[in-house]
């Protein structure tokens, strides 16, 4: 009897196993525009070169085709790091004009906290090296 349990759990947790894939659907993955907010978009393009070089490689791709995708996803990425540099620039820029409005002019030292000229490479408090 406990034999019998036992097969059936096993069968039901095999069936399970097989059949998940299927009910939980196929989940496609395709670029969403990029806009500079989302982190994961250039990772999923360098992604999407990586398997067009396996199927070119696995001969699934004609050359033609194959030259001409890469072309594209290069593109896509170059434009991706443009957007990402423009995005951190934009920040910086607010940073800077946040810092202005708040009336810092210069560094402040990491150990003591005093506020040293840019230029400095060491606090003149403390005498810590400063990072540049």
């Amino acid at each position: 009897m406990a034999a019998e349990v036992l097969i059936t759990l096993l069968l039901i947790a095999l069936l399970g196993f097989v059949l998940y894939p299927i009910f939980r659907g196929r989940e496609e993955k395709f670029l969403a525009p990029l806009n500079g907010m989302e982190p994961d978009a250039r990772q999923a393009i360098y992604a999407q070169i990586y398997e067009l070089d396996f199927d070119y490689q696995m001969g699934k791709l004609t050359e033609e085709d194959y030259r001409q995708l890469r072309q594209q996803l290069v593109l896509e990425a170059a434009r991706k790091l443009k957007e990402e540099r423009q995005h951190h620039l934009e920040i910086d820029r607010l940073l800077e004009e946040e810092m202005a409005r708040r009336g810092y002019t210069g560094r402040q030292c990491p150990a003591c906290g005093a506020e040293v000229p840019q230029e400095a490479r060491f606090c003149h408090i403390c005498g810590s090296k400063l990072w540049h």
